[in-house]
């Protein structure tokens, strides 16, 4: 009877470690695809100087293909312009701090007079049993061009 009682401790343990391990690699793989995501959006705001209307629909469709559906709100700073974008409508929009975005994005000047863009990507950790343990954002910042014409913002 001892040994039956050890070795279903020692089973229950071996258990719970893979669950955990389990947990680990889910975590790992949703933070990968949003930040490959994040930095595909610079990769693509760079190339076309700026987010215009053309590089929005880029962006988005890009964000579809690799079924993206996180969605949060945009950071709080009162101080920046925040835009959110929903990608299913390919809609954007200053940020409301009532409404969800699949992402945001804001422009901003450096001390030479470039502009760079701020860009938020959300993540969700969900697990089947416990559901969505929360919302988290990744950040990322472009680098700073010259003002093009075409720019929406």
């Amino acid at each position: 009877m001892k040994e039956t009682t050890s070795t279903m401790w020692t089973f229950q343990m071996i258990i719970v470690f893979m669950l955990i391990f389990a947990a680990f690699l889910a975590l790992i793989l949703v933070y990968s695809k949003a930040f490959s995501i994040k930095n595909r959006f610079l990769s693509i705001i760079e190339k076309y100087d700026g987010i215009t209307q053309e590089s929005l629909l880029i962006m988005n469709n890009y964000a579809k293909s690799h079924n993206y559906k996180a969605k949060a709100h945009c950071p709080g700073d009162r101080d920046k312009t925040w835009y959110g974008v929903n990608v299913e409508d390919n809609s954007y929009e200053v940020s409301d701090d009532n409404k969800y975005y699949s992402y945001c994005f804001s422009q901003e000047r450096d001390a030479r007079g470039l502009i760079y863009y701020n860009i938020v990507v959300f993540y969700r950790f969900n697990l089947p049993v416990l559901n969505s343990l929360g919302g988290y954002r990744i950040d990322g910042r472009s680098t700073s061009f010259r003002v093009a014409a075409n720019q929406i913002v």
